[in-house]
């Protein structure tokens, strides 16, 4: 009503799975180019929520055109209040303002997806916020954020490196975007930001990174055309860090993830 579009609502479900067949015709398109305030009340069109959730999986997706005024605000999807075991992997971005948003949850995965502003909307949304502070202090919160490239957004991946909650954001590329890493030094253990590239943003990261990040050019392909395979000799190769998580074992283009050890 009023141009504010309904909310999917996953509160209490166990092992539900969205799993597209492949990313060029399953399209989730919020139909929203204009870049119109549709949705800005609600922070996630597709909410995942409740402690008794657990096993939730969206994958191989395209989102589409679901914008909000401020960009801070509605995005494809949320998660938060407690859920365990969420995974969201190998989807793809285009103008999804706030794309993924992260107020806390119990081993809640976010991987190999690739999140885009097309030139219209360049550096107007925001790609990745993890923000668990605004989640209630329980043990076991994990937030896990790597193998993603963001294009020509907002702010890459936004969190706050103060809060007491194990967040892991590994092996990202943000490129060509407005801020790459904007928050705060991280507070180690609780948060390790480790093995990222930023480069080409009016800011790569807004503090001092430790060093296995790295701002330099990430050789891909064409991204501005959608191609973001690694060209030989891109300082990705190599570089990443091992998690040791099981669902690490392919990449976004489905190929076996090369883990030899080194």
């Amino acid at each position: 009503t009023a141009g504010t579009s309904s909310q999917v609502r996953l509160n209490d479900y166990i092992n539900f799975k969205l799993v597209g067949e492949d990313r060029d015709t399953c399209i989730i398109d919020f139909n929203d180019p204009s870049g119109a305030p549709i949705g800005d009340i609600f922070y996630g069109m597709i909410r995942i929520s409740g402690a008794v959730t657990d096993g939730v999986e969206i994958c191989n997706l395209t989102f589409k055109n679901c914008s909000s005024s401020p960009q801070w605000g509605c995005g494809p999807i949320c998660v938060t209040g407690a859920p365990n075991n969420v995974e969201i992997h190998d989807c793809y971005y285009e103008n999804t303002a706030s794309s993924f948003i992260c107020w806390g949850g119990f081993n809640v995965a976010f991987h190999d997806n690739v999140i885009v502003s097309t030139p219209t909307y360049a550096q107007q949304y925001v790609a990745i916020r993890v923000r668990t502070q605004y989640f209630s202090p329980a043990n076991g919160d994990n937030t896990y954020i790597y193998n993603n490239t963001i294009y020509n957004t907002g702010h890459g991946i936004s969190y706050d490196g103060s809060n007491p909650y194990n967040q892991f954001i590994f092996n990202n590329i943000v490129l060509g975007s407005n801020i790459g890493f904007p928050g705060s030094a991280p507070t180690s253990p609780q948060v390790m930001i480790e093995n990222n590239i930023a480069y080409n943003c009016n800011t790569n990261f807004n503090y001092t990174p430790p060093t296995s990040n790295l701002e330099v050019d990430p050789l891909l392909v064409n991204p501005a055309g959608g191609d973001f395979h690694q060209q030989p000799g891109s300082p990705c190769l190599d570089a990443g860090n091992p998690l040791p998580l099981a669902y690490m074992a392919n990449d976004y283009f489905g190929g076996a993830r090369v883990v030899d050890g080194d």
